[in-house]
């Protein structure tokens, strides 16, 4: 029987990292990470038929949700010259796979919501945020 737990990955297997400016930092207190690519399609139909005769696929789209401590990201801003996190266009996120099974790269990202809650009695506080890329690897 092959052994496959090598391919299990947990959360604990991955590392993310933020880089603003050519300056790297390693996320530290990331709690969710989240990735989307998606591909627009496009049915394509003729004259005199009912069915389609074909599909296309058309513009490709990469978003994602970064979900980690409120005080790590502010700490991270405020090294690299910004107040909010919506003020940062161009930067690089990677995520990967510590036994180096899987990782992925996007560049020119533009994080475009950031979203926090403090709430009283909580022991932590959150940012949100969502992001665009324009290129993955």
């Amino acid at each position: 029987m092959p052994q496959l737990l090598q391919l299990i990955l947990r959360a604990a297997d991955y590392r993310v990292l933020l880089i603003i400016d050519n300056v790297s930092y390693p996320i530290l207190t990331g709690e969710t990470f989240d990735w989307t690519t998606s591909r627009e399609s496009e049915t394509i139909y003729a004259i005199g038929t009912e069915n389609p005769i074909g599909e296309k696929r058309n513009a490709v789209k990469y978003s994602g949700k970064l979900s980690m401590q409120h005080g790590e990201m502010s700490a991270i801003l405020q090294v690299a010259g910004y107040t909010e996190a919506t003020q940062v266009s161009g930067c690089t996120i990677a995520i990967a796979s510590i036994g180096g099974v899987f990782s992925h790269v996007w560049g020119q990202v533009n994080l475009n919501t950031e979203s926090v809650s403090v709430k009283s009695k909580s022991v932590q506080t959150l940012i949100n945020i969502d992001w665009n890329a324009l290129t993955m690897v």
